[in-house]
């Protein structure tokens, strides 16, 4: 979330609004108050088991309800290659380092719990559990002010606007 408010906050600048009307820093901060206000930035420590088939993935989700080590079932089944040694740990990562439908699922486990049902991607089929979530930082005002600025300029001077 924050590499996608930092992109879109720079994609502003890059437009060419350079010029125009001008932009306090009272106005850029109080924007940069709203941006973050909005936008409450979670992490998600988790793991996951990746498999080819919807078979493959709830044989994995069996076992693991039957009690078996989730770790363990990881470290067996597994075809991410990044994760399988680790028994399937992806570690602290925010929602949009995943697919939308990965990204969906693991917001819905917030702040503890595994899948129910296999959850399908571009790469396969996934167990997903969530261990923990915490809040992430925004990143500082003074990263994305003139980015900031920037907007409201364009803002500003788009048809039908009162600058000021």
């Amino acid at each position: 979330m924050k590499r996608l408010i930092a992109l879109a906050l720079m994609g502003a600048l890059v437009s060419g609004c350079a010029t125009g009307p001008q932009v306090t820093d009272a106005e850029a901060r109080a924007e940069y108050d709203r941006i973050v206000a909005t936008k409450k930035l979670q992490e998600f420590k988790l793991r996951h088991i990746l498999v080819a088939t919807r078979h493959e993935a709830d044989i994995a989700l069996l076992r693991i309800k039957r009690g078996e080590d989730f770790g363990k079932v990881a470290r067996e089944v597994s075809k991410d290659e990044g994760s399988v040694q680790e028994g399937g740990e992806l570690g602290w990562n925010i929602p949009t380092n995943f697919t939308p439908e990965f990204a969906k699922v693991l917001e819905s486990l917030s702040p503890r719990g595994m899948t129910e049902q296999p959850v399908a991607s571009r790469f396969g089929w996934h167990v997903i559990e969530v261990t923990e979530t915490r809040p992430k930082a925004p990143p500082p005002y003074e990263v994305l002010k003139d980015a900031i600025i920037q907007r409201l300029k364009k803002k500003k001077s788009a048809p039908g606007s009162f600058s000021s």
